[in-house]
């Protein structure tokens, strides 16, 4: 009679997957946040070559040197201008997490604040900036995987900047009377907005079909990604309906972070005029700067391609002295675009290189415990 054989144990067998497939809920809809971007090199270089191509042609009419365009400006208006930035960021994070909690959904405050930076960049290499929100959207439920969710958060900080804006540019108005021109685009740019939110909140209340559409079948996405896409328009219906049901209180705060965060975007002008020293009418300096950050996404080239930088010269050069244009366009552009989209990109390598070592490391370790 031959000898039992022994068993070979290699510690506890890894988990398989649940009987039926993946349950909704561990459905990633949203995939990894580089894999949204898909820009066109040729596309964002052409746009950037024109850019600079704008700010050599405002440094040869102003008669201006490299050395006045980067070393005009003293270091008071750099640490304003930056001061500003930070505020700004920091209060669209603040906006964000403070609309998280009152909808019931999870966001860390790490999320928050890469979700804004890493849309920044996203926007900044494709046309229009379609990759902005998406981007967000994906990073900040890296988390909670609530995608409906966060969708929710996006809409109700649409709602508070349209409110914002609107004010502010009454105020302006009122206050200082000219430049109107500028007054009146970003009331439209706010009214745009905020029909925006309110379309978006009157599609959410539709339900989703259990049975996938036709063009969904055939283009064999398959029921799982279908169910997946069920379920976080179920969660975006539900946290759009806590956001109608908002306390008064939670609304003063919301619109007091928004105040702050669209007044330091349009600090960033004035800091560095200010901090030079330079005397300019306040006036064109807030409004006309306020017009250009949000017309840029009307600009089909990612970046502007050098629109946003002959707009923000053209509109100031009976402003501030012809000397001082040059070095205060390009800062100012520096500041309002190139700090946060260079900072999101650092963070978007860094996290896809950290997520590929994880994946890696859990494969080996996968090696390691296997028979």
């Amino acid at each position: 009679m031959p000898p039992p054989q022994r068993l070979r144990t290699a510690g506890p067998a890894p988990p398989g997957p649940p009987v039926g497939g993946p349950r909704p809920a561990a459905i990633e809809t949203a995939g990894r946040p580089r894999d949204l971007i898909k820009p066109s090199r040729t596309l964002t270089i052409v746009s950037m070559a024109l850019g600079i191509g704008v700010l050599v042609g405002i440094t040869i009419r102003a008669g201006a040197g490299l050395r006045e365009v980067f070393f005009l400006l003293p270091a008071a208006s750099h640490l304003l201008a930056l001061a500003a930035l930070v505020t700004a960021i920091a209060a669209r994070a603040g906006l964000w997490l403070i609309l998280a909690r009152a909808l019931g959904v999870q966001l860390t405050v790490r999320s928050a604040f890469l979700a804004q930076v890493t849309g920044e960049a996203a926007g900044a290499v494709t046309p229009a900036r379609v990759a902005h929100d998406p981007m967000r959207i994906a990073v900040a439920s890296r988390d909670s995987r609530n995608v409906g969710g966060i969708g929710a958060v996006l809409v109700g900080e649409m709602l508070a900047k349209a409110v914002a804006l609107l004010g502010i540019a009454v105020l302006l108005l009122l206050l200082l009377g000219e430049p109107r021109l500028p007054a009146y685009g970003i009331l439209l740019y706010a009214g745009a907005t905020l029909a925006t939110a309110g379309v978006a909140m009157l599609l959410a209340r539709k339900r989703v079909s259990h049975v996938s559409p036709l063009w969904w079948r055939r283009s064999r996405l398959g029921e799982q990604r279908w169910r997946g896409v069920r379920l976080q328009a179920h969660r975006l219906r539900r946290r759009l309906g806590r956001l109608r049901r908002i306390g008064a209180a939670t609304v003063l705060v919301l619109m007091v972070v928004t105040f702050v965060h669209v007044g330091a975007r349009l600090a960033v002008a004035p800091a560095l005029v200010l901090g030079a020293g330079i005397d300019a009418e306040m006036g064109p300096l807030l409004l006309w700067p306020l017009l250009m950050l949000y017309v840029v996404t009307l600009i089909p080239l990612p970046g502007g391609g050098g629109g946003v930088e002959l707009g923000f010269a053209a509109s100031l050069e009976r402003v501030v002295p012809t000397e001082a244009l040059p070095a205060l366009t390009l800062w100012w552009r520096f500041y309002t675009f190139f700090l946060a989209a260079i900072a999101g990109g650092i963070a978007l390598t860094a996290g896809s290189r950290l997520l590929s070592t994880r994946r890696d490391a859990g494969r080996d370790a996968g090696r390691d415990a296997g028979p």
